[in-house]
């Protein structure tokens, strides 16, 4: 008895819970992300995964999410630092450009606090190289990682972290080879 109930409970769960439709939200994010990814390809970098947030209680965007695979040269930080901060703007651009977007965004304009980006990099062949692995953003923090430090700590290994605003500040002054 006890093993049909719970049977019961477990349909009645997948059923309610797995609607398998998407929202109105979840389509618009989709298809920045589609844009965004075609937009990337042109600068090097290939999406290999996606996703995102909803508030469920206002049924708007509250995260987009985006990661890629770069194939150029090695990132150092200054060069994975304009990595992220073009790819930053170029996707906050493409969402705040169009005014029907404000409806699917929790905030708008979209400020960059909603982003989550990565980008990984090349590793070198000889492993005696400097260089920077992953370098992301989230919640407004650059994080630059690698995975070359011993003792490893976990996968990989911060090795250099600054607000988003700040590597904007950097990439601004700087500029980018």
């Amino acid at each position: 008895m006890i093993y049909r109930i719970t049977l019961c409970c477990l349909f009645a769960l997948l059923f309610t819970s797995c609607t398998g439709s998407k929202g109105t939200s979840d389509r618009v994010s989709d298809k920045i992300l589609a844009k965004f990814a075609r937009k990337m390809e042109g600068r090097g970098l290939r999406m290999v995964g996606s996703g995102g947030g909803i508030n469920h209680r206002l049924k708007k965007i509250n995260l987009i999410s985006a990661t890629f695979k770069y194939d150029g040269m090695m990132m150092d930080v200054e060069n994975a630092r304009c990595l992220i901060v073009d790819s930053s703007e170029v996707f906050l651009n493409l969402i705040n450009s169009d005014p029907n977007n404000e409806q699917f965004f929790e905030s708008f304009p979209v400020p960059s606090n909603i982003l989550d980006l990565g980008i990984i990099g090349k590793q070198p062949e000889d492993n005696k190289v400097e260089y920077i692995e992953v370098v992301s953003l989230l919640h407004d923090k650059v994080r630059y990682l690698t995975d070359k430090i011993r003792p490893k700590i976990g996968p990989y290994t911060t090795v250099h972290e600054e607000s988003f605003q700040k590597a904007q500040a950097i990439v601004n002054k700087e500029g980018c080879s």
